[in-house]
């Protein structure tokens, strides 16, 4: 995800104490691997096993990059800090650490989280967003590397804030967790369910229906800027009513959503990684079968404990990059699918992180209820966990696109100057994460920005016939009219797309 700069006297200090701690957990980690003397007088009380100092090593080096990724307003700082410290805490459990202290590590994440968002807090005018657009325009051809750097920065102040969700994400999940704790300390059956129920509709729901309303306002704002005052009528009893069970609707689907969607891709994805594994070994399998006999084995049975348990991590880490990264397969071409792969990683970032986000509240809200004494025997644990979830949760529904025309003028801004700079493949990627973005009304998104970006995204692909996007061109052109957002700015991004079509030299066919 991206972040502003970072300017804040509090955030700035905190985030270098981070950088000198991660460093610190580095050094002491490679020092114990490498067996250097001091390293004896830093030896914690718990014994801590080898394999464990190469794996602190490698985590805390991952946190320092990923704080410094921050600091340096990389898209992917955040989301890298929240995964490392999972890891971290993966590890201590791991080597013997009790959960009840590793877990204070997740108050770092929730206190980043909370200061970063006040840090961003602010807002910008449409007329500077034009502004930065049009300076990006005239830099083109001149400096196309300042042009990138001013759609870069577009795209970072094209966006809404909204505290108030911020905060009641923060707040809605510890709150609730309480009152389920104190619930499931005076029942005796259906602990599981009724503690599930009351997180879902006193901790999520909140959020879920602050979120609706925001987006709704939002769209009933854009709808009705261009009505006439005089066309507008006084809502009736049964309008209202339909409108109060839309929202119903919308929120009962948007929960089942935040709650299981997330969790249902991640069981596809090991579905997949267990179909690839059996794939994988079956040459070795049918092997050992010619050899030894029956039964048939299928999938690891047939290796040794820890080697199984390798490969299949493995595998299922393959899978996982893999669909995160949002590869396209087709035409296949193995050259370019590894050089997009890690590309697809740091513009998905973002998408990243709501993916951790949703499948960790998931896992502990299904897990509490197999597993129930691990949160409700524990009530500052429980608090500490629920108040990690919660800043995950209102962060991923705190920033929202202001105004999506000028983002797609953004995406296209940005990918014409990745062509001048030679950097096909991360343009490619950014125009068909754009593209592969649904669920926007048309009112939102007007049909000729879809046809500027299929129109440049057709001609980087290279594997399809530069017709069509001259045809799309052409249409875009056609859809032009009065009622069009930001019309100058569109006819420039036109001819700013024909002028690198005519030019042979800057297409690269990825074969």
């Amino acid at each position: 995800m991206k972040t502003k700069p970072v300017s804040g006297c509090l955030l700035s200090t905190f985030l270098w104490i981070w950088v000198i701690g991660a460093g610190a957990g580095a050094l002491t980690a490679l020092a114990g691997v490498l067996g250097l003397p001091f390293y004896a007088q830093l030896k914690p009380d718990i014994p801590i096993p080898q394999w464990a100092l190469y794996a602190y090593a490698v985590t805390f080096t991952a946190a320092l990059i990923s704080i410094l990724g921050i600091i340096l307003e990389k898209p992917w700082g955040l989301s890298g800090f929240v995964g490392t410290t999972l890891a971290i805490i993966a590890v201590e459990v791991s080597s013997g650490i009790p959960l009840a202290e590793s877990v204070w590590i997740l108050n770092n994440v929730t206190f980043l989280v909370v200061v970063l968002a006040l840090d961003e807090y602010q807002m910008t005018s449409e007329r500077e967003l034009v502004e930065i657009c049009r300076a990006g325009l005239a830099a083109e051809d001149r400096e196309p590397r300042a042009a990138l750097e001013a759609y870069r920065l577009l795209d970072a102040t094209n966006v809404t804030y909204s505290l108030p969700l911020m905060f009641t994400g923060l707040l809605s999940l510890p709150l609730a967790y309480v009152i389920a704790y104190y619930v499931n300390l005076r029942i005796d059956c259906y602990q599981g369910v009724i503690v599930i129920a009351l997180m879902c509709l006193l901790g999520i729901g909140p959020v879920v229906l602050l979120s609706v309303r925001r987006r709704k306002d939002k769209s009933e704002k854009r709808r009705t800027a261009n009505v006439d005052i005089w066309q507008q009528r006084t809502p009736t009893w049964l309008s209202r009513l339909g409108s109060i069970l839309e929202g119903v609707w919308i929120w009962g689907w948007m929960l089942l959503v935040l709650l299981f969607a997330d969790v249902l891709q991640l069981a596809i994805m090991a579905l997949i990684a267990g179909i690839v594994l059996i794939v994988v070994m079956l040459p070795v399998n049918l092997w050992q079968w010619v050899q030894t006999g029956p039964p048939l084995h299928w999938g690891i049975e047939a290796l040794a404990d820890p080697m199984g348990s390798y490969l299949s991590g493995a595998v299922f880490f393959l899978t996982f990059v893999v669909i995160a990264s949002d590869v396209r397969l087709k035409p296949f071409s193995l050259g370019r699918i590894l050089q997009e792969i890690p590309i697809g990683l740091r513009e998905n970032s973002d998408k990243i992180f709501s993916f951790i986000a949703n499948v960790a509240l998931g896992f502990i809200l299904l897990g509490t209820a197999v597993y129930h004494e691990v949160l409700y025997e524990n009530l500052e644990l429980g608090i500490i966990v629920y108040l990690f979830l919660g800043a995950l949760i209102g962060w991923d529904h705190y920033r929202e696109e202001q105004d999506q025309p000028l983002g797609i003028l953004s995406i296209l801004g940005q990918a014409r100057c990745l062509v001048r700079l030679g950097q096909n493949a991360v343009a490619r990627v950014k125009l068909e994460r754009r593209l592969a973005e649904g669920g926007v009304d048309s009112h939102r998104r007007p049909k000729v920005f879809q046809q500027l970006a299929q129109a440049f995204y057709i001609y980087l692909a290279g594997y399809l016939p530069l017709h069509l996007a001259r045809r799309q061109l052409r249409e875009a052109a056609d859809a032009l009219d009065i009622t069009t957002p930001h019309r100058e700015l569109c006819e420039s991004n036109a001819r700013r797309i024909q002028e690198l079509m005519d030019v042979p030299a800057a297409r690269r066919l990825p074969r």
